[in-house]
């Protein structure tokens, strides 16, 4: 398991592309080295944290997720 997570976060590391995954209260679970360059952090440093904390300013960040995000049910999928 460990040598399967060393390559996931190599092939996510070696990309300028900012990649990321937010849970449903939107805090950072997963960050990939390009997008924590461009806050200047270190990934470890964003993971937990939401875009307030990270110092997005209030008028970027979504005032209301579920408007702009709206779940879906679980298991479902949508298709495009």
């Amino acid at each position: 398991m460990r040598r399967n997570e060393r390559l996931l976060r190599s092939v996510l590391d070696a990309t300028p592309d900012w990649i990321f995954v937010k849970d449903q209260a939107f805090r950072y679970t997963l960050v990939n080295q390009g997008y924590a360059d461009a806050l200047h952090m270190r990934p470890d440093d964003v993971i937990g944290k939401d875009d307030l904390e990270l110092g997005f300013p209030e008028e970027l960040v979504f005032g209301n997720p579920e408007k702009e995000h709206p779940r879906l049910p679980r298991g479902r999928h949508r298709r495009p």
